[in-house]
């Protein structure tokens, strides 16, 4: 990860941007600050805000003009001054916008763009000869870059104004030479605004929702045609039936609903759902979509704001002290956290002063009496709030007492009861991100074993060998989903541009409603 710190460097871009300059509510825009090397929509709000503090770019797609800002360059009239600028200030609240250490400390351990590969400053591979050429060019446009620094304010806004009438054999080529712009949505590579300032400051709220413009809507007539369009393409990415419906009497608690951030970490998931919303006349409120992606099995996280979290109080015990005089009894044993002698450090009657003895209160997670290495839930962030986000989620501890976990000093030798979701997306041609007949099917021959007391945990080479046979559930589908059948979607599904990843439930439209 050391050679992406060029990214974060504290150095500011030389140049003022224009602040009268006029934006069209028909464009769009993102930001790039490398959660997960890609690039984000953001409403015209924020990219107003962004304009005058960070780096950007302009360039043309097929649907139009696209803007795309650079967090980690900031513009060195905010990157010097101790204040920001009285217009960028919202009421005396704290700004909406992370400085580039916060970024970095954030996101340095985490994301890279290949895994276990080597790459260039832009996350491309450098396993071919074409690659390295790539990244020498780079480095001389680099050099050149430095000596034009001074004039950067001044060519984007030329960009902008010679923007609005693209033409379109050239609007993908224009696209592709701009220095700052990846066609998969990695980071950027224009070395005249390298990276971030030092220093931090004030930062405003995160905008709210009526300050958003969206696009000007089209004639029934187009919506119609977009949507023929959408189902054709989109009918085979998600199934057609009910495998599973949750019980009824259930309710959705209605603040944690409308109040909570919903995160797609798989995307499949927000294709799907923004394809039934589109689609489906029976979907006409996110607890619908949010019901069918719990009844199928899809990957989606409800986060809290910090600020929200007083709202959702835990249940109480009357008496705790009572509670600590007895050993906590969980689905499962953990290995007991351990002082420097050796001796236990905590079984029964846990008190602070032992914490603070110890020393060991750092590693206390959650409010459980039996105090061991077991931690739940994670902090995240979205770009529609400055506040972090919280959210619970399962243990590594829980997941493997589901899926009957046999550990193994050779870790080729693993072996579980049930195969784990890593095992299905690797192995399984049923499993796309989405529970299908096909996944129950095996799963209740699993269980069938497992009643008449013929299960054996077995190896991710067993479990590869028994969901590949057809003897063991079903067989394998008519077409095998890839990444291509859902980028063919998203693009279908770009008509309707209101972000979900990161927004607040209750501020999301359903298209078909709108």
């Amino acid at each position: 990860m050391l050679k992406f710190d060029h990214f974060f460097q504290d150095l500011c871009s030389e140049g003022r941007p224009d602040p009268t300059v006029e934006f069209n509510d028909e464009w769009t825009y993102y930001v790039v600050d490398f959660q997960g090397w890609s690039r984000r929509r953001i409403p015209l709000c924020v990219a107003r805000e962004y304009y005058v503090r960070f780096g950007s770019n302009v360039g043309h797609e097929a649907a139009g003009t696209m803007v795309l800002f650079r967090r980690w360059e900031p513009l060195n009239n905010f990157a010097t001054s101790s204040q920001p600028t009285e217009s960028m200030e919202v009421e005396g609240n704290i700004s909406m916008v992370r400085d580039s250490l916060e970024i970095r400390e954030l996101h340095r351990s985490k994301h890279t763009p290949v895994h276990n590969a080597i790459c260039d400053w832009e996350g491309q591979p450098t396993s071919s000869r074409a690659f390295s050429q790539t990244h020498y060019n780079r480095g001389r446009n680099r050099e050149r870059g430095r000596n034009r620094a001074s004039s950067t304010g001044r060519r984007w806004l030329r960009q902008m104004t010679n923007a609005d009438v693209p033409s379109e054999g050239g609007s993908q080529s224009e696209l592709r030479s701009s220095p700052s712009y990846s066609s998969k949505g990695h980071g950027s590579n224009t070395p005249s605004r390298s990276s971030s300032r030092a220093g931090t400051r004030n930062r405003s709220a995160s905008p709210g929702l009526r300050t958003y413009q969206p696009r000007r809507g089209t004639s029934p007539s187009l919506r119609r045609h977009a949507i023929d369009n959408i189902v054709e393409a989109g009918a085979i990415i998600t199934y057609v039936g009910s495998v599973w419906e949750a019980p009824a009497g259930l309710e959705w608690n209605v603040t944690f609903h409308q109040e909570s951030i919903i995160l797609f970490p798989d995307t499949r998931t927000l294709t799907r759902l923004k394809y039934w919303a589109v689609t489906s006349s029976e979907i006409s409120h996110t607890r619908h979509l949010l019901d069918l992606a719990i009844a199928r099995n899809m990957c989606f996280i409800m986060a809290t704001r910090i600020s929200d979290l007083k709202s959702f109080r835990p249940i109480m015990t009357p008496d705790l002290a009572e509670l600590t005089k007895r050993t906590y009894e969980a689905g499962f044993q953990e290995e007991h956290l351990k002082d420097v002698n050796g001796g236990a450090a905590f079984r029964d009657h846990l008190d602070c002063k032992a914490i603070r003895r110890i020393g060991l209160g750092s590693t206390i997670h959650g409010w459980t009496t039996q105090v061991t290495v077991h931690h739940r839930g994670a902090v995240t962030s979205s770009p529609f709030f400055d506040d972090p986000l919280f959210h619970d989620q399962m243990s590594a501890q829980e997941e493997n007492l589901v899926h009957g976990f046999v550990s193994a000093e050779n870790s080729d030798y693993h072996r579980w009861l049930f195969p784990t979701t890593e095992i299905m997306e690797d192995f399984c041609d049923h499993w796309s991100g989405e529970w299908t007949e096909g996944c129950d099917l095996i799963f209740h021959n699993i269980a069938k074993a497992l009643e008449r007391g013929t299960a054996k945990p077995l190896t991710r080479k067993g479990w590869k060998s028994y969901l590949h046979s057809t003897n063991h559930g079903t067989r394998r589908p008519t077409v095998t989903l890839n990444s291509s059948h859902f980028t063919r979607v998203d693009e279908l599904l770009s008509v309707f541009p209101d972000p979900w990843h990161g927004r607040c439930i209750a501020d999301i439209s359903i298209p078909s409603q709108m």
